[in-house]
């Protein structure tokens, strides 16, 4: 079993650290340049690191016939030339799907690129509801697999307590820039009335807008941690009682230039962030249009799903509702109680 990647990612963590736990040996190979990765949450050693070239490709010879387990996050054409040398059986794992984006020239051509990947590949494992959309007509015959981003342990669940102040976490789409955004005055407002401690997940740019913002409106309980620092979200996680997930659609005009996702896109797509909610039980609040996501959320955890921006007054109100319920049962969505399904596909 190899895994080639373009990025490391919190669903490649989990499988990996998954595979470990039942002895089931893998290779890994990360497409790029492995200084860029500061993600690595697991034991492996010998990490093989190619680029686009004709050596590199000769590097992957060794493995002809083996089975290739490919996360897609970017890099297309190199995917798409790799599956058509016809060595390797190919199992393609998109990250993200091209047709769930507005129509542009790069995506055009991306979506190409993505078509003749899932055509030709030996096999499909989708993280989300997008392909089964895509593939109504099915054409895409090879044999597939649905194979969510699962939660990691059982045991990180805490009890909602009542407080003063309660620890909410916002987390935008990563590269955005804050100041393209509308109704952010008018979310902090509300969320600020109600007690709750604001904390975002940021790149640096927009850390230096948040301030801008603050000083602006003088919002004192809104804080930050820098995205790329995985690990340290991962301990923050410890201290957040609610999770907030707001809608693209709050946040953009759908006739801007910004706006680059098409309506199915929150339909289907998946986020493995709720998962990380779901196994510490953090209140989590999502947005009806997050159609597969709020599902999740509402079947494995005590969540709120909410209809408009307006709703987010009773933010406070719906998560103490829920102080004293028994935590939900997510065996279903354990990683551990999955890992033999990608396996055996």
């Amino acid at each position: 079993f190899i895994f080639l990647t373009d990025d490391i990612t919190p669903r490649l963590n989990k499988i990996c650290k998954a595979l470990d736990r039942v002895g089931f040996s893998y290779e890994l190979i990360i497409f790029g340049n492995l200084s860029i990765y500061t993600n690595l949450d697991y034991k492996k050693k010998n990490i093989l690191v190619i680029k686009d070239n004709f050596f590199d490709y000769l590097k992957l010879l060794k493995f002809k016939g083996s089975t290739f387990h490919l996360i897609i996050n970017s890099n297309l054409d190199f995917y798409n030339n790799l599956i058509k040398l016809k060595i390797f059986k190919c199992l393609v794992d998109f990250y993200d799907h091209k047709f769930l984006y507005k129509q542009t020239k790069s995506i055009t051509r991306q979506k190409k690129l993505e078509h003749n990947i899932l055509e030709n590949c030996n096999g499909i494992i989708s993280r989300s509801l997008g392909l089964k959309y895509q593939n109504k007509n099915k054409k895409y015959k090879n044999k597939k697999i649905l194979f969510l981003d699962y939660s990691s342990k059982a045991d990180l669940q805490k009890k909602l307590v009542k407080k003063k102040y309660y620890n909410l976490l916002i987390i935008f789409p990563r590269w955005n820039s804050l100041l393209i955004y509308k109704n952010l005055e008018y979310i902090f407002n509300i969320l600020l009335r109600q007690n709750f401690k604001i904390y975002l997940i940021l790149n640096p740019e927009n850390i230096k807008n948040l301030n801008e913002l603050k000083k602006k409106n003088n919002f004192n309980n809104i804080h930050y941690f820098d995205f790329l620092e995985h690990r340290d979200y991962v301990k923050n996680l410890e201290n957040m009682d609610a999770y907030l997930w707001i809608s693209i659609n709050e946040l953009i005009e759908s006739t801007s230039k910004n706006y680059v996702y098409k309506s199915s896109m929150h339909r289907y797509a998946a986020s493995n962030r709720i998962y990380e909610m779901i196994e510490r039980n953090i209140f989590s609040a999502s947005p009806r249009i997050t159609k597969f996501d709020s599902y999740i959320l509402n079947r494995y955890s005590h969540a709120y799903i909410y209809n408009s921006l307006e709703d987010l007054k009773n933010l406070r109100f719906e998560l103490e509702k829920k102080i004293g319920f028994k935590n939900k049962n997510i065996s279903k969505i354990l990683i551990n109680n999955n890992i033999n399904r990608l396996i055996k596909f």
